[in-house]
């Protein structure tokens, strides 16, 4: 039973923008910033598109993972798990709140005129694309390559050199990419979020700079309490704050256990949410709802890994944390 590419792209975008974050705090670390650093991407491979799930298997590479035991069911290895039918079926929800994949690709060679005329219908892709644009401006990068930015598609993006203090002009770029990104979060594509505080970062500082913690206060917290409290990913969590049915169903519960969190973090997600939710009051805009999933668990998706495998998944666990 072939999965669409689609699907499969989806879920790893997904993987990819929370691995990418957590990443991006740790090297950023307390300021928001660090001169000459390289955002790290993370690749997820796929390997195959036939999977199980009271379904047969027709892969011919499943038979190699089957468990010892005569007359038991195959198991799976990790990237055939990616890509199995439950996963990529639940990655439908994502697309209409998502920052990258199919969607925001069709976007690729609008003018920036087009884009505006598209905003003003209320296309939350176009706002984010609009938002990439100005991010390009800021770094001095074409604005035509904001879709490929969005998509995660050019390691040059994400990778580049500044040095401080930023110019007027930066952090102007930064803060009407800050706008277009709420707006478009505003508008249901929730998940572009961690991009607001990523352009906060740029645009006015860490956490301390912004006001939720007293310097002294922050240089008390662990490493792991530091990191939840970097803007993209207090901006992420927000996301699935303000639109529960995200950690709903196999991908949100992966989404969720990978975001770091800490108490300190929840007071600022609070007063963020509630500004959030008035913030759609004053545009006449309804609540964000994402459907709940009604797909298995992913913990029920986890029995059908091979034992090693299960090493594997606690190794990459621990990495990422």
């Amino acid at each position: 039973m072939g999965q669409s590419p689609r699907l499969n792209w989806t879920f790893v975008a997904l993987l990819v923008v929370i691995v990418a974050i957590i990443t991006a705090s740790v090297w950023f670390g307390s300021n928001g910033l660090n001169e000459e650093n390289d955002l790290r991407q993370t690749n997820i491979a796929t390997e195959t598109e036939d999977q199980h799930y009271g379904l047969p298997i027709d892969d011919p590479r499943a038979e190699s993972t089957a468990t010892a035991e005569s007359g038991s069911a195959p198991c799976l290895t990790l990237e055939q798990l990616e890509t199995h039918p439950v996963v990529a079926q639940d990655a439908y929800r994502y697309e209409a709140v998502i920052d990258s994949g199919p969607v925001i690709a069709a976007y690729r060679g609008l003018s920036e005129q087009e884009l505006q005329r598209l905003t003003a219908q209320g296309d939350s892709a176009a706002m984010a694309v609009l938002g990439a644009m100005s991010v390009m401006r800021a770094r001095d990068w074409p604005v035509d390559k904001a879709v490929s930015y969005l998509m995660l598609e050019d390691p040059d993006l994400l990778a580049f050199t500044f040095t401080r203090p930023f110019s007027p002009e930066f952090i102007n770029h930064m803060a009407q990419a800050r706008q277009w990104f709420y707006k478009a979060a505003l508008h249901g594509r929730v998940m572009v979020l961690w991009r607001v505080g990523d352009s906060l970062t740029f645009e006015q500082g860490g956490p301390v700079e912004l006001g939720w913690i007293s310097k002294d206060e922050y240089d008390s917290l662990s490493n792991q309490e530091r990191i939840s409290l970097e803007p993209s990913n207090v901006y992420n969590v927000l996301a699935f704050e303000v639109a529960p049915g995200l950690t709903s169903g196999p991908q949100g519960e992966i989404l969720a256990a990978l975001m770091p969190r800490s108490e300190q973090q929840l007071a600022v997600v609070d007063q963020l949410a509630e500004q959030f939710d008035r913030d759609l009051q004053d545009a006449g805009l309804p609540p964000i709802v994402v459907p709940e999933s009604n797909l298995p668990s992913f913990d029920d998706l986890l029995l059908l890994l091979c034992e090693n495998e299960q090493g594997r998944l606690e190794e990459i666990r621990k990495n990422v944390r």
